[in-house]
């Protein structure tokens, strides 16, 4: 018999890995994941059989294994199976509920094997990628070697990981698996991304010809979206230099002393000619406040500022929460002191767990702690750009 070489779609070797990982440890698969990675990892939605282990609450799929059993009874589905296959009649008939719809993991191995059967949520499955991400390492322990997680992701002669698709339309790196069921996880070194995106695919029941929905698509969709953000996010913030930034609507600060601008002013460019720059309702000094259009000449210009909108920082927050916790306090205090002083029996009483409330010299006055509000509402920072030096 000839050998052939080749890549193929293949369960076998995360088969054999699952029945290795057994005669090494001396334990059930499903005992030494749990105990070695799961449960240090503080997952506590991630199991094998989860019906064994109390849980109730699934994402139903397919109508039994009407998918398997087609691609033995059908030669023309695309599988190539040389056995009798009503030799074994034992399907499942009904619909899939906490059961892995694997049938080589279901029924030859109890919905516990190396390839198939493991359930999990997106929150415990972000934790594992995000161990990849980290070589192997979080809260200080080393989980994984980072020589095997290289090893792992060192591509192929046929550009794939081991065990990981690599896709080649993202950032180099990156690797992705999908599942039959319709899920799929991807890891994105560069940005730092764990991103998993769980659908089901097969409850709804397959095509005329047999096959599930694709939602491929809807993964690269996805996968895209939140890539391309986070290669926004990560580029450098530093504008082009000199009067480039001076286009068709742009927000900026100039300083142009000459021209009676003699501290930074707001305004949005309108126009920019040779050797004019033309503002829109600039905002300084107060005499060019009430002019639609100002004309400042680009030589008088000694310094200029673009905005960079960002997450304010903790000290922002701080501050702009404690004011909005005094305002809220104080509106919410007089109201109450309004309603305790037609109330308040005695020389003092409580005003509804939040203040004490008295009457001080026949005066409402209150005391108490106000909790404050913080509004994370993004702030312009104002970033420098080098001006041109002109030469006499």
């Amino acid at each position: 018999m000839g050998r052939r070489r080749g890549r193929h779609y293949s369960d076998l070797g995360f088969m054999l890995l699952g029945d290795i990982i057994e005669r090494v440890s001396g334990r059930s698969l499903d005992r030494y994941v749990a105990e070695s990675l799961y449960g240090p990892l503080g997952l506590r939605s991630t199991t094998f059989v989860p019906k064994q282990h109390g849980f109730t609450d699934f994402a139903a799929t397919e109508q039994g294994n009407g998918y398997e059993r087609h691609m033995v009874y059908d030669s023309t589905f695309g599988y190539r199976y040389r056995g009798d296959p009503t030799a074994w009649n034992g399907w499942r008939q009904y619909v899939l509920n906490g059961e892995t719809d694997d049938g080589n993991s279901w029924y030859a191995n109890g919905g516990i094997a190396g390839h198939a059967g493991l359930f999990s949520t997106a929150a415990d499955l972000r934790v594992l990628i995000d161990l990849l991400l980290a070589h192997g390492k979080t809260g200080g322990r080393q989980y994984i070697r980072p020589d095997v997680i290289d090893r792992f992701f060192t591509r192929d002669r046929y550009q794939n990981f081991l065990g990981w698709m690599s896709p080649n339309d993202l950032p180099e790196g990156s690797f992705s698996h999908t599942g039959f069921t319709g899920t799929y996880v991807l890891g994105v070194p560069k940005y730092g991304l764990s991103i998993v995106l769980l659908t089901n695919r097969q409850n709804m029941g397959a095509d005329a010809r047999g096959y599930f929905p694709d939602v491929g698509p809807l993964d690269t969709a996805v996968v895209h979206a939140i890539v391309v953000a986070a290669e926004a996010e990560a580029r450098p913030v530093a504008p082009q230099g000199g009067y480039g930034v001076l286009t068709r609507g742009a927000r900026v600060r100039v300083l142009a002393p000459a021209a009676g601008v003699p501290w930074p002013a707001e305004g949005v460019v309108d126009s920019l000619s040779a050797d004019t720059v033309f503002f829109r309702h600039l905002s300084e000094p107060p005499v060019l406040r009430r002019l639609p259009r100002v004309a400042l000449p680009l030589a008088s210009i000694t310094g200029l500022e673009v905005p960079i909108i960002g997450t304010p920082s903790r000290v922002d927050r701080a501050l702009k929460g404690g004011l909005w916790g005094v305002a809220v306090y104080t509106v919410l205090a007089g109201a109450i002191i309004v309603h305790e002083s037609f109330t308040c029996k005695g020389p003092d009483c409580f005003g509804e767990g939040m203040a004490w409330i008295g009457l001080v010299g026949g005066i409402p006055f209150a005391v108490g702690i106000g909790a404050t509000v913080g509004f994370a509402l993004p702030i312009a920072h104002w970033y420098p750009v080098p001006i041109p030096v002109r030469q006499p």
